[in-house]
């Protein structure tokens, strides 16, 4: 068998070594591969996998970025629901004080507060809407602390006038 094959090689010795072949081989190889490969298929392979990275990328920082912003806004709230809750609980023991007084001013030191009520309860409309802006959450704060001192400055007014009133009636 290999004196077969051996004379064979021998036989055929000028199509094995073919100038003209082994000199192109490897430009025909080339062109091959070329007529092959389709330059259009791959090109759009590789758009549509970079496009669905690029995407997969934007929707998950978008999630994150989404959760996060829904956690701060989460925190002004509390934070705000808890300052709220302070500050109304002592307008209303101010109020309850100034009314247990017996006077005049109390009627219109109603009205004073009563255009400060309607400027936060728009305030408050505003925030269900833009729960997070600091400077929304600021104002309502002002307005709750310009109330108390308000009716703080009432209730001194109410005091000195009391007192003024029980030192006439004991010097009568």
């Amino acid at each position: 068998m290999g004196d077969q094959l051996e004379d064979f090689v021998q036989s055929n010795r000028e199509k094995f070594e073919d100038k003209h072949s082994a000199e192109n081989l490897w430009e025909r190889i080339e062109s091959d591969l070329d007529q092959n490969t389709s330059v259009g298929t791959n090109t759009w392979w590789k758009v549509a996998a970079v496009i669905f990275l690029v995407s997969t990328m934007a929707l998950t920082v978008d999630r994150f970025t989404a959760e996060e912003e829904t956690q701060i806004v989460n925190e002004y709230h509390q934070d705000f629901s808890q300052a709220e809750a302070f500050y109304t609980s002592l307008i209303e023991e101010k109020r309850n004080e100034i009314l247990a007084y017996d006077s005049e001013l109390v009627a219109s030191f109603s009205n004073d507060l009563t255009e400060l009520d309607d400027m936060y309860a728009e305030l408050k409309r505003v925030f269900e809407v833009q729960l997070a802006d600091e400077k929304l959450i600021g104002a309502m704060i002002s307005n709750l602390q310009l109330r108390i001192q308000i009716l703080n400055r009432q209730l001194e007014i109410l005091e000195n006038i009391n007192k003024t009133q029980n030192e006439t009636s004991i010097n009568i």
